[in-house]
């Protein structure tokens, strides 16, 4: 579920240090739902749906090529699992 997917791909691990601005929705479901952060980003990804991962010198290219919207939110790094200031 949600960004724990990430492990499936690799034994690496991947650092999102920059994350996409959440959705209203999640704010909402978040403080409805008396939701803890590391929780939303596990379940829900937090808006962030889709991810590319590919080699470094590929990523700018493959941001073009996607289009407005698309940027580069982290790295794959030696282990773990980080988005901004949560560890999975």
């Amino acid at each position: 579920s949600g960004l724990l997917k990430l492990r499936r791909i690799s034994d690496l691990g991947f650092e999102i240090t920059d994350p996409l601005k959440p959705q209203p929705i999640f704010d909402f479901l978040q403080e409805e739902g008396d939701v803890e952060d590391e929780e939303m980003y596990r379940t829900f990804n937090m808006g962030m749906g889709f991810l590319v991962v590919l080699e470094e010198e590929e990523a700018g290219e493959a941001c073009r090529i996607m289009g407005p919207g698309s940027r580069i939110i982290g790295s794959v790094v030696e282990e773990g699992l980080r988005a901004g200031h949560l560890a999975f």
